[in-house]
């Protein structure tokens, strides 16, 4: 049974406790959720490894545990020089360079993720060189994820050929050592493909609407704090309210509808100023089916 296109399901996890994190009914709830979305896959379907699901998604729910997997609050506070506006401005140019050399998503989300916890050891890094380090950021995340990643050349003439190879192969073992060559996340964007599966379609405007917010999210250096499981909760929450304001909504995933809320704002203040900007104009393409209509309209 379909919602105008929204897939009508319960949520599964009413007693997941009224906070977001921390509390151990809420921990459980998420690591069982493996179990649920398990037994809703295609198992004659190979691509959707139905047996291994389960054993995917607690692995997910446990990496996203780890402590030098989080960033912590206010973490550029103790930098010299660089801040969250110096963040938010190399983030959007690396969108639009993660769209010009067509990457996968996981690619710009490991990326990101990678400049935040290097960030979060590194306070010294001068502002000079934010751009090389968050270019390396991007080809080591091409080398983990893409089957044909972008050469060092590729990187250097990005950036207006202001660094030369060697200043990028510096960088790059600088970083790697630095994380302790510790590249395996818990992406939200994994976190997103196992909320949305039992309510809409991957190719869906309500799938794609959902990136745009999760992308979003992951750009705001305050909500990076969060876990990644509940910032994609939160983002297909916002989304589904955005498409179909007036079908009720019981929350995403593990998470009841009155932690979702908790986070919702946060995320609509960082949408709107993201709309505008290179997110918003990517997200506004054919590519990815104009889903920015949806924004326009709510607004």
């Amino acid at each position: 049974m379909t919602r105008g296109g929204l897939r009508d399901i319960t949520n599964t996890c009413e007693d997941a406790g009224s906070g977001i994190g921390g509390q151990t009914k809420t921990i459980d709830t998420r690591r069982n959720f493996g179990y649920v979305i398990a037994g809703q896959l295609n198992a004659s379907n190979p691509q959707e490894v139905a047996e291994y699901a389960a054993e995917i998604y607690q692995f997910l729910h446990k990496k996203e545990q780890e402590p030098d997997m989080k960033i912590g609050k206010h973490f550029l506070r103790n930098h010299k020089e660089v801040n969250a506006r110096m963040r938010s401005i190399l983030l959007d140019w690396l969108i639009e360079v993660h769209y010009k050399f067509k990457l996968i998503p996981e690619t710009l989300y490991l990326c990101i993720n990678l400049i935040d916890r290097y960030l979060q050891i590194d306070t010294q890094i001068p502002k000079k060189k934010l751009q090389l380090m968050g270019g390396t950021c991007m080809l080591i995340a091409s080398k983990y994820e893409e089957y044909r990643p972008p050469e060092v050349r590729d990187i250097c003439y990005i950036m207006d050929n202001a660094y030369g190879k060697d200043d990028v192969l510096e960088m790059e073992v600088k970083i790697l050592n630095t994380l302790k060559f510790s590249l395996t996340t818990a992406s939200p964007l994994q976190f997103l493909e196992f909320f949305s599966r039992p309510i809409c379609a991957k190719d869906s405007d309500l799938n794609l609407l959902a990136q745009f917010c999760l992308e979003c999210s992951v750009i705001d250096a305050d909500m990076t704090t969060y876990l990644p499981s509940e910032m994609a909760a939160v983002s297909l929450y916002v989304a589904s309210r955005i498409m179909y304001p007036d079908h009720p909504n019981n929350g995403c995933g593990p998470y009841t509808e009155a932690q979702c809320h908790q986070l919702e704002d946060d995320l609509l203040r960082v949408i709107s100023v993201q709309k505008d900007r290179a997110l918003g104009k990517k997200y506004a393409k054919d590519r990815y089916k104009n889903v920015m209509q949806f924004i326009r309209k709510y607004e």
